[in-house]
């Protein structure tokens, strides 16, 4: 089991949303960061990285640093608040 140091995420989903040319999902980002901490992804391991990746979002959203702007199919798509 992966578990990377607290405030690692979260510095790591920043860093995606501050380098990214557009909005992202918070799938993408789970495979960014499935590649990033080379984990083997099977489907039931990347549907567990999406939640955890989206509770983050949301706990930073909760923060003011981040907006949702629109979706892509299901997924809402996120930026850096400006």
């Amino acid at each position: 089991r992966h578990t990377a140091p607290k405030g690692h995420l979260k510095r790591f989903i920043l860093s995606m949303l501050r380098e990214a040319s557009d909005p992202l999902s918070a799938r993408q980002i789970a495979d960014a960061w499935a590649i990033d901490q080379m984990i083997d992804t099977d489907i039931e391991t990347l549907r567990l990285l999406r939640k955890r990746i989206g509770i983050s979002i949301n706990t930073i959203r909760h923060d003011g640093l981040v907006v949702s702007v629109g979706m892509d199919g299901p997924s809402k798509l996120w930026v850096l608040k400006r």
